[in-house]
């Protein structure tokens, strides 16, 4: 069985934060790619209802990530 070095092993780790975007400012764009689409869906899901959410997922500003950000981001679904 061949042995993996370190520099194999790092291509493995996720690069998500590196493809972040600080100049797509879209409401409801949560991962800033600049759509807001099925990742920023999937996001939501994950932080739905629970505590210590980022704060991009809080779209209204209200504390809370619930059924009132899902409406914002449906309003501004790009796909």
């Amino acid at each position: 069985m061949e042995e993996k070095n370190e520099e194999e092993e790092d291509d493995n780790e996720s690069d998500w934060g590196s493809n972040l975007n600080s100049q797509c400012n879209q409401k409801g764009d949560v991962n800033r790619d600049c759509r807001v689409n099925q990742i920023d869906f999937s996001i939501f899901l994950n932080w739905h209802q629970r505590s210590n959410f980022p704060k991009e997922v809080d779209l209204n500003g209200n504390n809370q990530v619930d059924l009132s950000d899902l409406s914002i981001m449906m309003h501004y679904w790009t796909g």
